[in-house]
């Protein structure tokens, strides 16, 4: 429909009919008519603006299979990296990967190692703490961590954004090689009952006379 009032419009164009006459001549929105002859005027020519292509339509078996044998063999892959590799948005292989494969883009992990030696020695120590816990049901036994805490402000070097106009604007955060620290105690009991964090002094430790 609008093709065929901009084929019209410019048909009546190139006779050389004015803007008004053509308004007269066919009934179209004057805004329409106006907008059309002037870009006529000043290119020449006038097409219909391109359309992106819908995404069910780009969301074909082809691109799915493509998609999933993609990830398949490079799961790392972000998927900035997958639509930029297929020309397509973010947001188009977001909901495809999530839709379809039913993926979900998770953070990687980071854990502790343990080794055959380190199971086994945890193992042992199970057991001996379980027979232990068995032949002294009354024996109450306390749990101690401790903790350093610095005097450096802590920031997520990925999270952590500043909303600035010039890249100037936006503050440092300062560290030190060796900054100041306090050890805090943290005591637990078998029977539930915990006790406050204890602050050490500065320089002072658990395991310092």
């Amino acid at each position: 429909m609008e093709q065929a009032r901009r084929d019209a419009i410019l048909e009546l164009a190139r006779a050389g009919h004015k803007p008004a006459a053509i308004y007269k001549l066919l009934n179209y929105p004057k805004t329409t008519v106006y907008r059309v002859f002037n870009a006529w005027e000043a290119e020449g020519k006038v097409y219909r603006k391109a359309h992106n292509m819908r995404s069910d339509k780009i969301r074909t078996s082809r691109f799915l299979a493509g998609l999933e044998k993609s990830i398949k063999a490079s799961p790392g892959t972000s998927l900035s990296r997958l639509a930029k590799n297929r020309g397509v948005s973010k947001q188009l292989v977001s909901k495809a990967v999530n839709e379809d494969p039913g993926y979900r883009s998770y953070r990687i992990a980071k854990q502790h190692i343990l080794t055959a030696s380190m199971k086994a020695t945890r193992l042992t120590n199970g057991k001996r703490l379980h027979n232990g816990l068995k032949s002294h049901g009354g024996r109450i036994i306390f749990f101690s961590d401790e903790k350093n805490w610095t005097v450096d402000r802590s920031y997520n070097v990925q999270n952590d954004r500043w909303l600035a106009e010039e890249r100037e604007e936006v503050p440092a955060v300062f560290t030190t090689k060796f900054p100041a620290s306090v050890m805090t105690l943290g005591v637990i009991c078998s029977t539930g009952e915990v006790m406050p964090p204890f602050f050490f002094s500065p320089k002072e430790r658990v395991n310092a006379e």
